[in-house]
């Protein structure tokens, strides 16, 4: 009896319209907004292209035709409404990252015909609870939702919604790198004898694992290994281990015991802090490590991050024996209030719990938890990265005019600084040097800063007035984003190009001149301006980006002077006031805004010879 085919709903004829297929490969969706709900792929298509579905985050399920063979790299990533996903018996690939970030995923069964599948395909799919292969595949298999070769000697990939304690086969030899990473409801896990290599990130992001017994077999935890494992409170590693790799412990902020077996040759543990052999190099401490640290006078270097967010940490000596100490050392230990250096040290100096260069022309850290106002003594020239980051007790500075650098994220998250005045003199400020600094209400920079990094007051929500100088060509990435309490901000005459997002979120603006100077509004850059209720695009601009003015609810009149303009992005007034008034200059400004789907005619007057005041 022939089978009769179920008819299409209107949903996935809708769907259906919006695939671009090419010689039976689908390469893509023309608009992955519009692809919502069901979707059943037509016959005849053999092959789902690299990222054709991703970022379809509307869909939710989808039908398969028996004709795919190979489901390519990044397929359906970042598809976070797909539930389930069925792949038929003609598949024989699923390749990179295929379903990584399908945070809603449940269930997936991979065929028998299925004889390769790439790395991280179920990367954080954190809902995926069965993750089961056909009993004929004779290349795979799968055991308590965990993807294994068929001799289960590789452990491939475990369900994202794994709970609970693991024990894992005694025939597992090797586990692929992030094969447990984000298994929040992980509590603990024991590693087969086997074992030889703890792979990179291979437990990253597990916060409920408590426990882990690391057996005599491994001799390499490769970087990030238990990164964020914020519930790990003990580990030993053990005698066989040669090799660690950089941020193995980071965020492990529980963690108390961090011991190593006194016969590993390579390693050695002081006071829950590793070492080399040796003693020289200070590789990491237990993110709980409590109260005062005086490190061994053998110790000639401190590892990057070394004692990142150890917040129960008061008090270090550095010894006269230590020549480098690398970056963010002690960034987030905000509980620390002694950071002192020997008086002989060659190459660093401390002064009020503040770390310099011994020349004092580099300052490098500050104690995190350093409070009130702070004096930058004179001869000062860089503030270096990270130097104040996190420093949240701390109101307020002043900066010698000998500055001349302040560094990345030099004071991002210093939530209760409130004064600081940026010196003439300074010509650099970093990417994030005072992001999330959300007490921060007045800054002027001065004339000789020519250039702003990317997002350097990003989220300063109490920032109400900024001086820029007319030495600034570009309001770069972000500068501004979230700044919800700007009231209005001049921009200069030097000004070019106001790039992505610079004032997007800056919901009190209630005003803005751009001035003549400018050419480019780029992408979603007065987004979500809500106090916004006029603006005047000037003569100069040649192109508005996506998304550019949406969200400015308030928006009611829009004079675009420009009769140069070639672009403009089609939703670039997406959702502003709904009776929003354009007054433009030429018939073909008129018709790009018109491609907008919710402006209509009536709303736009041409008029060529109008003045924009």
């Amino acid at each position: 009896m022939k089978q009769t085919a179920i008819p299409l709903t209107d949903e996935e004829k809708a769907n259906m319209q919006l695939l671009e297929i090419t010689g039976g490969i689908l390469t893509g969706v023309t608009d992955p907004d519009k692809l919502i709900g069901s979707l059943v792929l037509p016959d005849g298509i053999t092959k789902i292209d690299k990222f054709a579905f991703s970022d379809c985050s509307g869909l939710t399920n989808i039908v398969i035709p028996n004709s795919v063979k190979v489901i390519a790299d990044y397929a359906f990533s970042c598809c976070t409404g797909l539930t389930s996903i069925v792949i038929p018996d003609s598949v024989t690939k699923i390749g990179n990252n295929v379903f990584s970030d399908c945070s809603s995923l449940i269930r997936v069964i991979i065929p028998d015909s299925v004889t390769k599948i790439g790395d991280y395909v179920f990367s954080n799919c954190t809902h995926l609870t069965e993750l089961t292969v056909d009993n004929e595949n004779p290349v795979y298999c799968s055991e308590n939702n965990i993807l294994y070769t068929k001799d289960k000697t590789h452990l491939i990939a475990a369900a994202g919604g794994l709970k609970g304690c693991v024990v894992l086969p005694d025939t597992v030899t090797e586990i692929s790198p992030y094969a447990f990473s984000g298994r929040t409801g992980l509590t603990g896990v024991t590693i087969p004898a086997a074992v030889a290599w703890i792979t990179e990130c291979l437990f990253s992001d597990c916060s409920g694992l408590k426990s882990i017994v690391i057996p005599d077999t491994v001799t390499v935890i490769d970087k990030k290994a238990f990164f964020r494992c914020s519930s790990l409170t003990s580990i030993r590693i053990p005698d066989s281990v040669t090799k660690i790799g950089d941020a193995v412990f980071l965020y492990c902020t529980h963690l108390t015991e961090l011991t190593v077996d006194n016969k590993n040759p390579v390693y050695c543990s002081e006071n829950n802090i590793l070492y080399t052999k040796d003693k020289t190099h200070l590789i990491a401490a237990a993110g709980g490590l409590k109260g005062r640290v005086v490190l061994p006078d053998t110790v000639t270097e401190i590892a990057a991050s070394s004692f990142r967010d150890c917040c129960s940490l008061t008090s270090v000596n550095i010894p006269r024996s230590v020549t480098r100490i690398n970056d963010c050392a002690f960034l987030g230990c905000t509980g620390l209030i002694e950071l002192n250096v020997d008086s002989e040290n060659p190459i660093y100096y401390s002064e009020n719990n503040i770390l310099y260069t011994k020349d004092k022309k580099c300052l490098i850290a500050a104690a995190g938890g350093l409070k009130g106002h702070v004096v930058i003594p004179d001869g000062v020239t860089e503030i270096a990265d990270y130097a104040f980051s996190d420093c949240r007790s701390l109101t307020s500075i002043n900066i010698p005019g000998s500055v001349t650098r302040i560094g990345n994220c030099a004071f991002s998250g210093c939530t209760r600084l409130n004064y600081i005045t940026i010196p003439d003199g300074v010509t650099e400020i970093d990417y994030e040097a005072f992001a999330d600094c959300t007490a921060l209400t007045d800054v002027r920079i001065p004339r000789t800063v020519t250039w702003i990094d990317e997002q350097v007051f990003i989220d300063c929500t109490a920032l109400t007035r900024v001086t820029l100088p007319d030495t600034l060509s570009v309001i770069t990435w972000g500068t501004f984003f979230g700044c919800s309490a700007l009231t209005d901000i001049v921009i200069p005459d030097s000004v070019t190009a106001l790039c992505p997002i610079a004032f997007s979120n800056c919901s009190s603006l209630t005003d803005i001149i751009i001035p003549d100077s400018v050419t480019v509004l780029d992408d979603v850059v007065f987004s979500g301006c809500t106090g916004l209720t006029r603006i005047t695009i000037p003569s100069n601009v040649t192109w508005i980006g996506d998304e550019a003015f949406s969200g400015c609810t308030n928006l009611k009149t829009v004079i675009i002077d420009s009769t140069i303009v070639k672009t403009i992005k089609d939703n670039a007034f997406e959702n502003v006031h709904a009776d929003v008034h354009f007054t433009v200059k030429t018939d073909a400004v008129k018709a790009m805004l018109k491609k907008n789907r919710t402006i209509r005619d009536e709303q736009i007057t041409v008029e060529p010879n109008a003045n924009s005041l």
